[in-house]
């Protein structure tokens, strides 16, 4: 979450856009609220896509040493039914590949970036 946070926030410095700078700090809440939709959607193979969807499984497994479901955690815990099971090497990869490919962006952006005047950030 750090990482897609200071690479959005690098992206608005790249590009001048300094004013957006508050609602670009929405968007990881917003992702981390379709990772929570986990809880009751099933978003089947999304799961893998998604930046912040494989965490929980991660952490649920490493916790409860069972392996969660894909989606749906609440029926799963609740009446233990029989759910398709999320694939934790895919999951551990995503989440890497994401950690990763946020910090390689970061890099170029950080690169890029050039210093913004205090009195363009504050308006």
């Amino acid at each position: 979450m750090y990482w897609f946070s200071y690479m959005l926030v690098l992206m608005l410095i790249v590009t001048r856009r300094t004013r957006s700078l508050t609602i670009a700090s929405y968007a990881p809440l917003i992702l981390a609220f379709i990772a929570y939709s986990q809880l009751w959607v099933d978003l089947d193979n999304l799961v893998y896509v998604i930046p912040f969807c494989s965490i929980p499984a991660l952490i649920m497994h490493h916790a409860t040493g069972a392996i969660p479901p894909k989606a749906t955690y609440l029926r799963w815990l609740s009446m233990r039914s029989l759910l398709p099971p999320i694939d934790l090497r895919l999951a551990a990869v995503s989440m890497f590949s994401w950690i990763a490919i946020f910090i390689v962006v970061s890099l170029i952006l950080l690169r890029k970036s050039q210093g913004v005047p205090i009195e363009e950030i504050r308006r």
